[in-house]
């Protein structure tokens, strides 16, 4: 995988790494985060499509986690394969800062405020894999609900 000087610094890399191996991006992937991400690279070949629109967590060496939007165009070769991946990679760590805050600080429900609360105290990114901001409220309380369910069993 080549990489460019500018996704070097984003991921913590050395100015001078301009390729990486795929198993060794896989592995800075947040685990989890790396099904989903899997998941829909192997959605978007099958599916034959052209573009890849993405976030996710990357573990930075020394631990720092870091949120990244990738934005992709996918090549095919004549058999349909694909066979080239260019893009470019976000960081995206502040604005999903703002937006956990956001939905955390002003929810219109109690339960939704105390798992906000809960789920930023015990393990901050786990809440948003599950309970999105732009859900509706019902949809909102419902995952809040499932999280607190979760919690409790473990």
């Amino acid at each position: 995988m080549r990489i460019a000087r500018a996704s070097a610094a984003i991921y913590g890399l050395s100015h001078s790494t301009v390729e990486i191996t795929a198993q060794q991006w896989f592995a800075r992937v947040h685990r989890a985060d790396i099904l989903r991400l899997q998941t829909e690279y192997i959605r978007a070949f099958k599916q034959r499509r052209n573009e890849l629109v993405n976030e996710f967590r990357f573990v930075r060496p020394g631990g720092e986690v870091k949120w990244i939007e990738a934005r992709s165009l996918i090549d095919y070769d004549g058999a349909g394969r694909a066979e080239r991946i260019t893009g470019v990679y976000i960081d995206v760590t502040e604005r999903r800062k703002a937006a956990d805050h956001k939905s955390c600080s002003s929810p219109s429900s109690t339960i939704a405020s105390r798992t906000c609360l809960h789920a930023s105290r015990r393990s901050p990114g786990i809440l948003e894999s599950i309970v999105s901001p732009r859900m509706s409220l019902s949809m909102f309380s419902m995952g809040a609900s499932t999280l607190w369910r979760i919690r409790t069993l473990s």
